[in-house]
């Protein structure tokens, strides 16, 4: 079964991008696994994948809301393939483009009817404002708790990164303060 995304783009001067995909997901591999460069590894994990695939019990249903956070145009990399032209470190989201966003999203439960949430957060490289992307996701954990909000127990975060820095001491603070939030179990 397959897993549908409906999309909400948060945009700050960015352009409107209706598809992003990682390249683990391109490549149907797990972030995890190009990364390392294990090669026991990801022999192991080839064959887990192939049981992920069989697997019948999607996570929610298979159907969540996607909202998307563009943090920065910059990015490390110039890849011919990349969706994002002109990239620069200008222009970047601000804490309250964030706050007014995620503030505006949690009020109007009513309007997204979604059981579950993936809260994505894209750029240029996002890795490179992983402070803000921090602070972003404390205040919607504590935000969706203080409301009550049906999205508090049913919440992922999900990334599309280069991985460069991925194993910086900051973004692995990050992953482990949020990957058992709430007994949920986050894959990063």
């Amino acid at each position: 079964m397959r897993v549908f995304h409906c999309k909400i783009m948060v945009l700050h001067g960015f352009p409107d991008v209706s598809v992003v995909s990682s390249l683990a997901d391109v490549l149907g591999v797990s972030e995890r696994m190009l990364l390392t460069g294990d090669s026991t590894q990801n022999i192991q994990e080839v064959g887990n994948m192939k049981k992920i695939k069989e697997r019948t019990d999607p996570w929610q249903s298979g159907i969540s809301k996607n909202i998307t956070f563009i943090v920065t145009k910059d990015c490390q990399l110039a890849c011919k393939y990349c969706y994002l032209v002109g990239k620069n470190a200008k222009e970047r989201m601000s804490w309250g483009v964030a706050k007014k966003a995620i503030d505006y999203i949690l009020s109007h439960e009513e309007d997204y009817h979604e059981e579950s949430v993936v809260w994505d957060f894209i750029g240029g490289e996002p890795f490179l404002e992983i402070d803000l992307i921090d602070k972003i996701c404390d205040y919607l954990k504590m935000e969706m708790f203080r409301l009550n909000h049906h999205w508090f127990n049913s919440y992922r975060f999900s990334f599309s990164t280069n991985g460069i820095n991925y194993h910086s001491e900051k973004v692995q603070k990050f992953i482990e303060k949020n990957k058992n939030s709430n007994n949920r179990k986050h894959r990063f």
